[in-house]
C-alpha cells in the first residue's frame, strides 16, 4: 500500500500538502488506530450497561404486543425453545411504601430465587413491573403440562419466599400456544389471574 501511495504523495508534495514521503500512509494508519480505538471504547462500554440493554428489551417484549425477532444474540440474550410463559410475581402493596427501607433488597431476593427455580425448565430473565411485582419472560420446550410444572414449581417457591421476607409473594403465570411468539399474550393471562 506504501507504493500504490508513493505517487499520490508525490502529487501531494508538489501541492505543498506533504512534509516528507510517507506521511499520508502514516496520517490513515493513526486514524484506523483512533477509529479502532473508539470502537473498542464502545465495545467496552456495551458490555458494562449490557443487564440494562437486557432488561429493557425484555421489558419491551412482555409489555408491548411485539413478537420476538428471531435473533438478539448480540445484546446476549437466547430463546432456543419453541414457546414463552410469563410467570409474575405480586408483592404486598405495604412493601411498596417509601419508608420501607429494605424493599430493593427483598426484591432482589425474590427475583434471585424465582429465576433460579425456573431456570430448571428454560431460559429465564426478569425485569420490575408495575405496582411491586416482578415479571420472569420463560422460554420453554411446549409439552401439554407445562403451565402446570411451572406452578406446582411456584407453589413452593411461595411458601419459602413467604418465609423467607415475612411478606406474602402470589405468583401467577401465563403460557404462548406453541411457536406464538408474542410474550404479551402471556403476561395479559398472568395479570388477569393476579388482578
Amino acid at each position: 500500500s506504501r507504493a500504490m501511495l508513493r505517487p499520490v504523495d508525490a502529487l501531494m508534495r508538489k501541492a505543498g500538502y506533504l512534509a516528507g514521503p510517507g506521511d499520508e500512509y502514516d496520517r490513515l494508519n493513526s486514524a484506523f488506530d483512533r477509529l479502532s480505538d473508539e470502537l473498542d471504547s464502545i465495545n467496552q462500554q456495551m458490555r458494562r450497561e449490557l443487564p440494562l440493554i437486557q432488561e429493557q428489551i425484555v421489558l419491551e417484549l412482555v409489555s408491548s404486543y411485539v413478537e420476538i425477532p428471531d435473533d438478539y444474540e448480540e445484546q446476549g440474550i437466547s430463546f432456543p425453545y419453541d414457546s414463552f410463559a410469563v410467570v409474575a410475581a405480586a408483592l404486598p402493596e405495604r412493601f411498596g411504601s417509601q419508608e420501607n427501607a429494605l424493599r430493593e433488597p427483598l426484591k432482589l431476593i425474590v427475583r434471585s430465587r424465582t429465576m433460579e427455580r425456573l431456570s430448571a425448565l428454560g431460559v429465564v430473565y426478569s425485569v420490575y413491573g408495575e405496582s411491586q411485582s416482578l415479571l420472569f419472560l420463560l422460554n420453554v420446550k411446549y409439552y401439554g403440562d407445562v403451565k402446570q410444572k411451572i406452578l406446582r414449581l411456584c407453589e413452593p417457591l411461595a411458601k419459602e419466599l413467604t418465609e423467607a421476607i415475612s411478606m406474602p409473594v402470589v405468583f401467577a403465570a401465563g403460557i404462548c400456544p406453541k411457536g406464538v411468539r408474542t410474550p404479551y399474550l402471556a403476561y395479559m393471562q398472568a395479570r388477569r389471574i393476579l388482578t
